[in-house]
């Protein structure tokens, strides 16, 4: 990381919230690209993407139900108060 604060500052230094991307965008562009798990293999989120093309909040039975039928094992934007129904779900159905 040290070594490419020059890319870094030129690819994120006027961003905003680019904690999610800089690490990921450094490993593809260097010598370990090809030791990447693959993108569709190895992604475990289940991300369900909303219409402003920003990821989707859980807050439902629903949502939970759809999360414990895919193959995913992490989930996030989990809303706490109005998903408290849903966090309870999960929890008691996760290992069935």
């Amino acid at each position: 990381v040290v070594d490419n604060r020059c890319l870094i500052y030129k690819a994120f230094g006027k961003g905003r919230a680019i904690d999610e991307m800089f690490m990921q965008t450094l490993l593809v562009n260097s010598k370990f690209k090809n030791t990447l798990a693959d993108a569709k293999i190895g992604n475990l989120r289940f991300i369900e993407w909303g219409s402003a093309r920003s990821p989707k909040e859980f807050t439902d039975v629903q949502d939970g139900m759809k999360l414990l039928q895919s193959d995913k094992i992490f989930a996030r934007k989990f809303n706490m108060e109005k998903g408290k129904n849903l966090i309870f779900y999960v929890i008691r159905n996760r290992d069935k």
